[in-house]
């Protein structure tokens, strides 16, 4: 049994996210916010419902492989080809920690499904698994 669900384009219906390629895209955990990243070096929040730009997130020196929410929402976690793991507050929209172990471009990250733990891959042929509770990673 095939669904067919009614489709929206995000691009023409919220106009255009991002001035480069897209990488990632993550639903928060509520379901109401979209985050998208980019090669623009910057990640954007928007409201599902609305279409509403949130927060835009503008740290990253270089593209914005790989996002990732946070258990309870409340924070999001970005990878870029700038060698770095960023962590960043979204009520705010700050950015809270940067993590520097990769010696090459980090192409993705996923947190395990209670926050406790982050896994990186890097091209620097290592994949790194990190005890996310002291980072501040709830």
């Amino acid at each position: 049994i095939r669904a067919i669900l009614p489709l929206i384009a995000l691009s023409s219906y919220w106009g255009p996210l991002h001035t480069q390629r897209i990488y990632d895209v993550a639903f928060s955990p509520d379901g109401k916010f979209i985050a998208s990243s980019s090669g623009d070096q910057t990640i954007r929040l928007w409201h599902i419902e609305s279409g509403a730009d949130g927060v835009s997130l503008v740290g990253h020196t270089d593209h914005v492989t790989s996002i990732v929410f946070t258990p309870n929402g409340r924070r999001l976690l970005s990878a870029s080809r700038d060698k770095t793991i960023k962590v960043w507050e979204l009520e705010r929209g700050l950015e809270v920690l940067t993590l520097r172990d990769h010696s090459r471009s980090v192409n993705d990250i996923e947190l395990s499904e209670d926050g406790s733990q982050l896994v990186s891959v890097s091209d620097d042929d290592s994949l790194k698994l990190w005890n996310a509770r002291p980072l501040g990673i709830p």
